[in-house]
């Protein structure tokens, strides 16, 4: 079976909502960016490994138009075309983020060749990297935050701490819940139960909070000491929480399910039988659903009927990602945005060299899988 493949681009729009546009460029800057009839300079700029990144989110577009943004740096130019997205119909009800696979604890990242950062700084990229992406979603305007698990990378005493007093900083109400990097249990580790324990956090199955325009449903079907999921203990709570509502359904999980037999990349994920007829169930309770995870590392976007699937990537490694979701009343947004701090996108942007470069292909996704509008 063929990888899927998506060349990382010079000049590029990595995000788009209805009203706004994040560009990513490779070139020396500073970067003076033109759009629609405006001019912007962009001072902020980072030599990574001798090349440079840059980042910009330009705001004040207009939905379903198609746009062209120059981008000229010191020693090159580029021209981004790009659409934005549709509103959803009706009105703006509530905003949820998420982010995924923070993997606290972590010191390097790779698969043969590991990159690690020399001199080691006192806070390492993990913690970094998700408080920069909470900072910059609660800018963006979300109101709730769902860490969609691997909290720890190893379970050790002291990285559950730093899990929570990363979550304890959090300004909006938040859920977290675990992946299999919480459960393995590695040496050096403590038991997932205490170490929620010791950040005043417990292990629940399935979560239900009903926001204004949605019902969210949290799930945890992870098993200890395996690396990938078991769907039948949560399904049939899924399956209650969402047949109850007359609600449209935002469900969020750390594993993906995989869409064929048996395992054709790592990590694995939820069976694909057992998913398939977990799917058919769930659009009989409720046709009105979106089923967001991690655990992939990656971008991915799949229909399952009329239930949307996305798989969104880690906070820590290539791109370095947080994802958005704006509920009105007839439809939803998903947008998935590089994190910008200049300390983030400086260890993000080289890890997609891991894999001898195929991870920086084979993480990114499309923007159509990564940013889009579904109307309920």
């Amino acid at each position: 079976m063929p990888l899927p493949l998506n060349r990382t681009e010079r000049f590029e729009a990595f995000a788009v909502e209805d009203t706004s546009v994040q560009l990513i460029w490779r070139a020396r800057g500073p970067a003076t960016i033109t759009l629609a009839g405006r001019t912007r300079t962009v001072d902020e700029h980072l030599v990574v490994d001798h090349h440079l990144v840059g980042s910009a989110v330009i705001d004040g577009l207009a939905p379903s138009t198609d746009y062209h943004a120059e981008i000229r740096t010191e020693r090159a130019t580029g021209t981004v075309a790009f659409r934005t997205l549709a509103s959803p119909p009706g009105r703006l009800l509530s905003r949820v983020a998420t982010i995924s696979d923070l993997h606290i604890g972590q010191r390097s990242f790779g698969l043969v060749k590991r990159r690690r950062e020399r001199p080691e700084p006192e806070e390492l990229h993990p913690v970094r990297c998700a408080q920069a992406a909470i900072d910059e979603l609660v800018d963006w305007g979300a109101e709730l935050l769902v860490v969609k698990g691997d909290l720890t990378h190893h379970q050790r005493h002291d990285d559950w701490l730093e899990v929570g007093k990363l979550l304890d900083r959090i300004p909006i109400p938040n859920i977290a819940i675990v992946g299999n990097h919480d459960v393995m249990a590695p040496r050096q580790s403590i038991p997932t139960n205490e170490g929620l324990a010791l950040i005043g956090r417990t292990r629940i199955g399935v979560e239900v909070i009903d926001l204004e325009g949605v019902r969210l449903i949290t799930a945890d079907a992870s098993v200890d000491g395996k690396s990938k999921g078991d769907l039948t203990l949560v399904r049939n709570d899924i399956i209650a929480a969402a047949a109850e509502t007359t609600q449209p359904v935002l469900l969020a999980m750390h594993f993906h399910i995989h869409r064929f037999s048996g395992t054709y990349f790592w990590p694995p994920g939820l069976n694909r039988e057992h998913g398939q007829s977990f799917l058919s169930e769930l659009e009989a309770a409720n046709p009105r659903v979106l089923l967001t995870s991690g655990h992939t590392h990656r971008h991915r976007l799949h229909r399952y009927r009329s239930t949307v699937m996305t798989e969104v990537g880690s906070t820590k490694d290539f791109p370095g990602v947080w994802a958005g979701y704006a509920v009105h009343e007839g439809g939803i947004r998903q947008i998935v945005r590089r994190t910008e701090r200049p300390d983030v996108i400086g260890w993000t942007e080289p890890t997609r060299r891991a894999v001898g470069g195929v991870w920086g292909l084979w993480s990114v996704g499309t923007l159509d899988q990564r940013c889009f509008t579904h109307s309920w």
